[in-house]
């Protein structure tokens, strides 16, 4: 049984997904397995993967071929289905992992029994750093869900499913997995989820192991605004299932996400969106108690004001 399984779903990422899986061929330590998910991909993505493994026939690395588009979360779920590893981490097909990525979140998980261990993220812009560390440079930490619930910078670390390593077996303990249904924010979902079961997990901040790129084929970005919407509808609707009393706070930051989306990305339909919105149950049971809660006075004020119909004052946002 290999040691970590790395979970690769991939979407038309012929231009990408090589160096993706030369980072995985480089790292300092070698027990793992690759399970690549193929959704459908309409361009050289299969040939890709065959010309590596060829060129690697001593690493073990299983594909899964869709012969129609299922999505994201149903890839991600399918290889999780047939993963063997003590630990599963997940990469996307147009980033990379730091050489020493696996050795060091092993290293953590084992050390201190941890349920999940997660790494700062270095973000790239059509080929260019963008930033060194995308989260907070918190020092390496044990955590727990009483610790996550009041603080904004630990939260962000479980923004998305990458940049971490999961014990498989308190996963499938669990039953924690993706949700097929959502369209955007399932890995901010997954990630939620499995750190408010966890009953141990370790923040490697001051390490950025995970290299994230913005803007290229990732099967998981380029969303239009109104499936942007639903899915944080989606996130918000489940994810307030599975909170205790009082732990409200943790779906603060995508309610301002909510708002911030139909401002940035609404244009000519944003008047429609915002109407939309306030006349939705989402309003008056969860974007509107919350924000006015826990959201900063800006925010809380202008969530008054669009209560009133001044709908202008989202320019402020």
């Amino acid at each position: 049984m290999p040691q970590v399984s790395i979970i690769i779903p991939c979407y038309n990422a012929a231009s990408t997904i090589l160096q993706t899986l030369a980072s995985v061929a480089k790292q300092s330590f070698h027990d793992y397995e690759i399970i690549i998910v193929d959704d459908a991909s309409e361009d050289s993505t299969r040939e890709a993967v065959q010309s590596f493994r060829i060129q690697h026939p001593s690493l073990s690395i299983q594909t899964i071929c869709h012969e129609k588009r299922r999505g994201v979360s149903i890839g991600r779920n399918d290889a999780m289905s047939v993963a063997q590893g003590k630990y599963l981490t997940f990469l996307d097909a147009d980033d990379t992992f730091d050489p020493y990525f696996l050795e060091k979140m092993t290293d953590a998980a084992e050390k201190y029994t941890a349920d999940i261990v997660a790494c700062n993220a270095v973000r790239y812009r059509a080929g260019q750093l963008e930033s060194t560390h995308i989260y907070p440079d918190r020092e390496t930490t044990v955590e727990n869900r009483e610790s996550l619930i009041p603080n904004s910078s630990l939260q962000k670390f479980f923004d998305t499913c990458w940049a971490k390593i999961y014990r498989r077996d308190f996963l499938q303990k669990k039953q924690i997995q993706f949700l097929p249904e959502m369209s955007f924010a399932e890995d901010t979902f997954f990630a939620n989820m499995a750190a408010l079961h966890a009953e141990k997990f370790v923040i490697l901040g001051k390490y950025g192991g995970y290299f994230y790129t913005v803007g290229t084929v990732s099967s998981t970005s380029l969303m239009q605004t109104e499936k942007r919407l639903k899915g944080l509808t989606r996130f918000l609707t489940e994810l307030s299932k599975e909170l205790r009393f009082g732990e409200e706070r943790l779906l603060l930051r995508k309610c301002l996400e909510y708002l911030w989306t139909i401002k940035k990305y609404g244009g000519k339909e944003r008047k429609r969106l915002l109407n939309e919105m306030r006349e939705s149950k989402l309003w008056s049971e969860m974007l509107f108690p919350i924000i006015n809660k826990f959201g900063k006075f800006k925010h809380r004020l202008i969530l008054h004001s669009l209560n009133r119909n001044w709908l202008w004052t989202l320019r402020l946002w």
